[in-house]
């Protein structure tokens, strides 16, 4: 489990970096404004309510969503409960997602395995949102000196988009960049929809110019050399992960086995912070992805 003290780093007077190596989330305050990019799970979601409140804030203007993972979207129920939330900016594919109450069961099943070990006592039900903006390729936001342009980055899910948000040149990507473990020796892959889709949207980040890499856990990435060390780096390590996988497809076909071992290999014995739970679901579209890709046999 992440560290779970709620802090806010200021980049400048306008733009925060909230939350701590769980979960990280993206406030920018301009033109009397309130911008945030992702809320985390629903237990940072009541600190993100609770941090605001105290500040005076009463509205959230634009809450743009990287993606419909409950680390992401499972503080918004939240949020629209104890504030006006004026525009809710995602891909349209999450639209589908809130379609599949299977995917609704998983987003508040997640949310609450975690609350029951965090804060037992706390009331939740995850519950589909509008989505009253749709994110496109190419599309932005614009307030003056500062502009959110907008990209399309799946692979990790369908949904997966990224903010770049000048002048700062600080892109928030969701898990399209992988997550680093806790202490920097690996880079977890988190290809889940589609391998292919992931490589080339790793490829597309790598090649804007940024200043601050905003990862979603862990911590963030400053300068342009070491963005582009870590960038490389999980480009490496994605090529890696699926030779392991593919192996262990081969050689075990059973998927419970299968998933044992590289719980063991992957989880255990390369330091991953992430909830065992999650890292395990998030595992089985992993082999399913790689399955697919290389035109493997399960059973």
């Amino acid at each position: 489990m992440r560290e779970l003290e709620f802090k806010a780093n200021k980049i400048d007077e306008n733009l925060e970096v909230l939350g701590n190596a769980y979960a990280y989330i993206y406030y920018l305050k301009v033109n009397n404004l309130n911008i945030l990019i992702d809320t985390g799970t629903a237990f940072y979601g009541e600190k993100l309510k609770n941090h605001l409140k105290e500040r005076g804030v009463e509205k959230i203007d634009y809450l743009l969503l990287t993606h419909s993972h409950y680390d992401h979207i499972g503080g918004v129920p939240i949020l629209i409960e104890n504030f006006q939330v004026n525009r809710i900016f995602a891909h349209s594919y999450m639209k589908n997602v809130f379609k599949s109450q299977r995917a609704i069961n998983l987003i508040n099943q997640l949310n609450i395995i975690e609350l029951k070990v965090l804060n037992p006592f706390m009331k939740y039900e995850f519950k589909p949102f509008e989505i009253t903006d749709e994110v496109k390729e190419g599309d932005s936001l614009n307030f003056g000196d500062i502009k959110i342009e907008f990209f399309e980055t799946p692979g990790h899910t369908k949904d997966s988009v990224s903010y770049y948000i000048l002048p700062y040149k600080i892109l928030v990507l969701g898990e399209a960049g992988g997550v680093p473990n806790k202490d920097d020796s690996y880079i977890l892959p988190q290809f889940l929809s589609s391998l292919e889709d992931y490589l080339n949207s790793l490829n597309k980040i790598m090649n804007l110019e940024i200043e601050i890499l905003g990862l979603p856990h862990e911590h963030l990435i400053f300068g342009k050399e070491n963005i582009k060390n870590y960038l490389q780096s999980s480009l490496k390590t994605t090529y890696e992960y699926v030779e392991i996988i593919q192996k262990a497809i081969i050689e075990l076909k059973n998927f419970e086995k299968i998933m044992d071992y590289l719980t063991e290999e992957i989880h255990q014995k390369k330091n991953i912070s992430q909830p065992i739970h999650a890292f395990r679901e998030n595992l089985k579209a992993q082999i399913i992805a790689v399955a697919r890709s290389k035109n493997l046999t399960l059973s």
